[in-house]
């Protein structure tokens, strides 16, 4: 027996992983415990184009609906009924056909082990195949069609009170008998004839913020930002510490000044300094670059800070300036944002 189910469970992953090599589903690293994933010609980023706050919003792109998925996913550990509200700013900037706005999927951990269901997979790879759940399952919210709300601006969905949640049934092979708003879908766990896998008490893992899947997805771009479960934000600017002038405060900038002004990227528990990259990096409103850079312990908790220097006269600061921003990326791509007082002196 033992022998039978080993089998069976190599079988499985060997095609999930050759379905998962013929499609291009590609993981894609972001800020620290938030993912990008896509299949086939999609492509899901930070980006600096849109943004409703703050300096990124997350672009989702599919060239194709019916092959491709551009997915950000967050990770999150609530039960489901414990969730009071969810809301996200989007932006769709250009579709092909009818359109779809963002979608929104919760990664329900139906049997206490984590989340290990391949939603993208179940969609597109290998359509309501159950494998691709697991013993796991979701819960999605489809978006409105056909550009509504309207697009070339932001506007802030209410993912709760639309009226468009559905499940996949109990066998994971296609769609529960239910579709309506969020509040719904609770009172219909509760009644016991729903035919999900789903109960009440179990955990969502991971909310996914989705465009593709199906063929009114064409040629569409969507920018993502702003995410909160429960009004605390879960997705947002990448944001690291940064202490400009360190050791000093007030952090003050003489604009006439000829010399350069340092600015620490500090390493935290969630953070190591020395990813960044400095060709990437820039400073203030000018987007000034680093003259040099150096490896430090500058606030002398025994881990080593990076430290740039900027000439002043390229800061673009004025009078009136109480802060500036340093904005960059990691090698490995991910964006990188802080901000820190500045005092300008004389005054």
């Amino acid at each position: 027996m033992k022998t039978k189910v080993i089998t069976r469970i190599m079988l499985t992953l060997f095609l999930v992983s050759m379905l998962t090599m013929i499609f291009n589903a590609t993981p894609v690293s972001a800020s620290p415990g938030v993912t990008f994933y896509t299949v086939g010609d999609a492509t899901a980023e930070w980006s600096t184009e849109q943004k409703c706050s703050g300096v990124y919003s997350v672009k989702l792109y599919v060239h194709d609906g019916t092959h491709d998925w551009a997915e950000v996913s967050i990770p999150v550990d609530i039960a489901i009924e414990e969730i009071t509200s969810l809301s996200f700013c989007e932006y769709i900037d250009s579709y092909g056909i009818n359109g779809w706005d963002v979608n929104v999927v919760l990664g329900v951990d139906c049997d206490g082990d984590g989340f290990e269901a391949d939603v993208a997979g179940w969609h597109v790879v290998s359509a309501h195949n159950p494998t691709m759940l697991g013993d796991d399952s979701f819960v999605e919210m489809d978006g409105a069609l056909g550009g509504s709300p309207s697009t070339g601006s932001w506007h802030v969905i209410d993912a709760l009170s639309t009226s468009q949640w559905w499940t996949p049934d109990a066998a994971g092979t296609g769609f529960a008998s239910f579709y309506s708003n969020f509040a719904s879908f609770l009172a219909w766990l509760d009644t016991g004839s729903d035919d999900s896998r789903i109960d009440k008490g179990d955990r969502v893992k991971v909310i996914m913020l989705v465009i593709g899947g199906a063929g009114s997805w064409m040629d569409e771009i969507a920018y993502v930002d702003c995410v909160e479960i429960n009004e605390a934000a879960i997705l947002d600017d990448p944001i690291v510490d940064i202490d400009i002038k360190p050791g000093s405060y007030p952090n003050s900038i003489n604009l006439g000044s000829k010399g350069v002004v340092p600015v620490a990227v500090l390493t935290t528990v969630d953070f190591d300094a020395s990813t960044v990259d400095p060709a990437s990096v820039h400073f203030s409103d000018a987007d000034a670059s680093p003259v040099r850079w150096v490896m430090e312990d500058v606030d002398y908790d025994g881990d080593m800070d990076m430290l740039f220097f900027f000439k002043t006269q390229e800061l673009g600061l004025t009078a009136a300036s109480t802060e500036a921003t340093l904005t960059g990326a990691t090698f490995g791509g991910q964006p990188i944002v802080g901000t820190d007082t500045v005092n300008i002196v004389p005054k």
